[in-house]
């Protein structure tokens, strides 16, 4: 993750449902931009963490 993305996850002072949105996007960037699958399924795992109810497919683009 780049220091920019860890940043914003430490003192952006979102909560921990805006962390969730903000890693799913991370990660469907991942995938996007790279092919990187595993890169991306651990921004969603750890996404799920963040937020038990999160609808990861309704953030899909």
């Amino acid at each position: 993750m780049s220091s920019y993305a860890k940043t914003c996850l430490k003192y952006g002072g979102w909560s921990d449902e805006e962390k969730a949105e903000f890693l799913v996007r991370k990660g469907f960037a991942i995938a996007k931009e790279t092919g990187e699958i595993k890169a991306a399924n651990r921004k969603l795992k750890a996404a799920k963490k963040l937020d038990k109810e999160l609808n990861i497919k309704s953030l899909q683009q």
